[in-house]
């Protein structure tokens, strides 16, 4: 039976070739399947041209709008459409002939009652001129008649075309209207029904000039106008619907239609609320990342794989000068390089070439800056390279922050001087390069200022930081171009000499430096004089590290300290082994006092007159277990050096007055006996008052039966503190002997001026004093002396009765020495006084 559609289908179908709008039809395998007039004069091709082509863009041949890049076949809205989904796009363009037309594209599928997919439709409208395009489409309505009387097909492709006239109709997104001129509506589709949310039944039953208006904008008026003859098209208008209390924002299309003699009006209505809302968010969200963009300080620049700077954010346009109002113009390796093609060791080149993040850090000469760039690769979603990204950062201030840090690290803040970190570092320069040439001779001089701190406790630390910039000075002229001074800490200097043709070199500059720090110094209105002591170690076999080469220095320093300052030393392994012997002797020296090794012997002080013992001197004793006896001499300076001086004098001390306590206690003497203590100048201390008062009170012994024996070089290390020390020790009452009197420099200027009891006149004054005239008249003015200031005069180390015989014709009074008694130990010392009962033998035997 043929198919005759009736006078409605008829209408539908014709109704595709006179849109104004492109319809497109794809069938359910992707082959073009129906392109109506609009669609063919748009894209330049119909049914026929795109035959076999299952490719949606090759269809259209599209581009994104402005730009050189294809439309990608994965959101074209066909393609879209036969994967089920509807989708809408307004930045399609489609170059004809040299010019460029722009499409909104709706793409959407076609389903039967079962749901499978039969079409997908693409409908398109040339946005580029719309009244171009409306006054198209008039002219294919006048032409539907004559289409349609020349369609030739067969009933069952025809009943196939009404039905797919009518699913595009209904599927379509865009709300479809067919208006009568007396308003009434002749057709509407489901999406119009559902935009105003109305039946099929309502909608027809309303007069269409009845609708609202849009504020000053009239429907009706603009409909009645398409009756004459003439299209509208609207702006995006909020609109609200005639049946239901919703609001929208919505796009009025009008063109005039004719069937026979009768004017009719085909609205289209198109839902922009939607897509306004998500142009709005993207408008915002685009204006957000503009104003982030240029509020960002870093450069920042975006390139195409030629190089090109395609945008670049306010801080690179105003620092750079860029103008990008002509695209390509502006290369990126002239601006920031001044060159004319790109540079291979650019990082922008080889992150083209390794696809791969960069940062690098150089100096920008065109910016006169340190700038770190970062270099980002950009991809599409092919993942092919589509160009880079360049932050440029100013890091001119971190890097002066850096090397201000670095300097801080390794320069002396006061001298400016390289500190032991950098001179560490260069004198393990040194060793490495001495591994490629043998030959490489270099030292390493260690200078202590001596008697520094007796400056800073004089004048003040200002001057002494003075004096330390004053020497580092002079020290640069003793040197050569090539060394290194460094200060080490302190007072402590280090010079690092390289190149040297013998140790010879090292010395002559050793005794450069010495007479050089001879000369005086001229601070803050001051004359100051300063020597050094200065320690030789060349790179040897005993030095094969910086480290063992400034122990070495260190330790050639000591010597030359000890053998009487103002002087250097050459470093030798002897030495070494001293020092390894001085720690091997504090080690056990700490284990003696932890297990009471150290212990304490008394020798006699005699009275000649009297005959009679006066008191004891209080010594310490150290009996090694492996070494046996150790000479006070060898261990006093090891424990004063370590400050175990300390615990030994308290231990000394505290032995001595409980000892002499118990003797005047146990025994019926006419006079106490005392006990003489020695000071290390490490004792003589502020604490020192606090701790005789403890002493005494816990042992019970009188004050005026202990002596405290002192040198006169700690009295006159710091006169002033001395001063203060001996008044408090005289107000607890205890006595003061000067130890060692005639042995170095005496300051009888002051020695009236301190509260000192008696002199001890050292052994090595008067070991020869029989058989020495000048001896004994000097031992006869201090003893004239001692008279004058009420002092006592002791004699140490009396061995012979020849001497005894002497002191007596020279009427010396206080005497000691091994000719009476060797420093007896505490169980011998309660004996002693047992059977001598306080006289001495050798003084009753030979006085006769």
């Amino acid at each position: 039976m043929e198919f005759k559609p009736d006078k409605d289908d008829i209408k539908l179908f014709n109704f595709l070739e006179t849109l104004s709008i492109g319809i497109f039809v794809l069938d359910a395998k992707g082959s073009p399947y129906f392109a109506n007039t609009t669609a063919r004069e748009i894209i330049g091709k119909g049914i026929a041209e795109n035959a076999g082509t299952t490719a949606t863009s090759e269809i259209f041949d599209a581009y994104i709008a402005y730009t050189d890049q294809p439309y990608p076949e994965e959101k074209m809205p066909l393609t879209r459409a036969l994967s089920g989904e509807t989708t809408t796009v307004d930045d399609m363009e489609i170059r004809r002939n040299g010019k460029s037309i722009y499409l909104e594209v709706t793409g959407y599928p076609v389903f039967d009652s079962k749901g499978t997919l039969l079409y997908a439709v693409a409908a398109f409208i040339d946005i580029t001129s719309l009244k171009e395009t409306v006054n198209r489409n008039a002219d294919y309505i006048l032409k539907l008649e004559e289409y349609a009387s020349q369609l030739m097909i067969t009933e069952e492709k025809l009943q196939q075309s009404y039905e797919t006239t009518r699913n595009i109709l209904e599927k379509s997104p865009l709300g479809i209207v067919l208006v009568n001129e007396d308003g009434s509506v002749e057709y509407v589709n489901q999406s119009m029904l559902d935009l105003g949310g109305a039946s099929r039944e309502q909608f027809k039953s309303v007069n269409f000039f009845k609708f609202e208006k849009y504020k000053e904008i009239s429907l009706d008026s603009l409909i009645r106008g398409v009756f004459n003859g003439t299209s509208f098209s609207t702006d995006e208008i909020e609109y609200t619907s005639h049946f239901a209390n919703k609001s929208s924002v919505r796009k009025f299309t009008g063109i005039p239609f004719r069937e026979g003699n009768e004017s009719k009006a085909l609205i289209f209505v198109e839902d922009r609320t939607e897509q306004n809302k998500a142009r709005k968010v993207l408008r915002e969200a685009k204006e957000d990342w503009e104003n982030t963009f240029n509020s960002i300080a870093d450069m920042i620049t975006i390139h195409d794989c030629e190089f090109n700077i395609a945008q670049a954010n306010a801080a690179a346009r105003e620092a750079l000068h860029l103008d990008l109002s002509q695209p390509g113009a502006s290369k990126c390796f002239e601006h920031f390089h001044g060159l004319k093609e790109p540079h291979k060791e650019c990082p922008g080149c080889i992150s083209l070439k390794t696809r791969k993040y960069s940062v690098t850090e150089m100096f920008e000469p065109k910016l006169n800056k340190f700038i770190e760039l970062r270099v980002t690769p950009r991809f599409n979603a092919k993942n092919d390279m589509t160009g880079f990204i360049h932050v440029v950062r100013d890091i001119t201030e971190r890097k002066k922050l850096e090397q201000e840090l670095m300097h801080q690290a390794l320069y002396d803040a006061l001298t400016n001087l390289p500190n032991r970190i950098l001179l560490i570092d260069r004198i393990q320069n040194l060793y490495d390069h001495r591994k490629r040439r043998k030959d490489l001779l270099f030292a390493a001089l260690f200078i202590d200022l001596d008697n520094f701190k007796k400056i800073n406790d004089s004048f003040g630390h200002i001057v002494g930081d003075e004096l330390l910039v004053s020497v580092a000075k002079r020290l640069s002229e003793c040197t050569r171009p090539g060394d290194t001074i460094s200060r080490f800490g302190g007072d402590e200097f280090v010079i690092l000499l390289d190149e040297l043709d013998s140790q010879d070199d090292a010395i002559g500059i050793a005794e450069r430096i010495r007479q050089t720090l001879a000369s005086v110094f001229f601070l803050k209105g001051h004359e100051l004089f300063i020597s050094a002591s200065t320690g030789i170690a060349m790179a040897d076999i005993s030095a094969d590290s910086p480290q063992d080469l400034l122990r070495n220095a260190d330790i050639a320093m000591y010597n030359a300290k000890t053998s009487g300052k103002a002087n250097y030393a050459l470093f030798d392994a002897s030495m070494h082994s001293a020092v390894i012997d001085s720690l091997n002797m504090e080690n056990d020296l700490r284990k003696a006092i932890a297990k009471n090794e150290i212990t304490v012997n008394y020798q006699p002080i005699i009275d000649i007159h009297t005959k009679k013992v006066a008191g004891f001197e209080a010594l310490a004793r150290w009996l090694h277990p492996k070494q046996g006896q150790i000479a006070p001499g060898i261990f006093i300076p090891v424990a004063e050096q370590t400050g175990l001086i300390d615990s030994i004098g308290k231990l000394v001390l505290k032995d001595a007055c409980e000892n002499i306590h118990k003797l005047n206690s146990q025994f019926e003497l006419d006079t106490s006996l005392y006990v003489s203590v020695n000071l290390s100048a490490k004792q003589f201390n502020s604490s020192l008052p606090q701790i005789i008062s403890d002493v005494l009170s816990k042992s019970g012994l009188e004050s005026n039966n202990l002596r405290l024996e002192i040198t006169e070089s700690t009295i006159m290390e710091n006169i002033f503190v001395a001063a203060s020390i001996l008044d408090e020790l005289k107000g607890i009452g205890v006595q003061i002997y000067l130890d060692d009197f005639g042995t170095g420099y005496s300051s009888l200027n002051y020695l009236h001026k301190f509260p000192v009891n008696a002199l001890k006149i050292d052994p090595s004054f008067t070991k020869n004093i029989q058989d020495d005239a000048q001896a004994r008249e000097i031992l006869l003015s201090i003893q004239a002396l001692t008279n004058n200031l009420e002092m006592k005069m002791i004699i140490e180390g009396v061995e012979d009765q020849s001497q005894l015989t002497t002191f007596k014709d020279l009427n010396c009074q206080y005497i000691q020495g091994y000719l009476f008694s060797r420093p007896l130990p505490t169980a011998e010392l309660f004996a002693f006084m047992q059977n001598s009962k306080g006289f001495v033998a050798q003084v009753t035997d030979n006085t006769a």
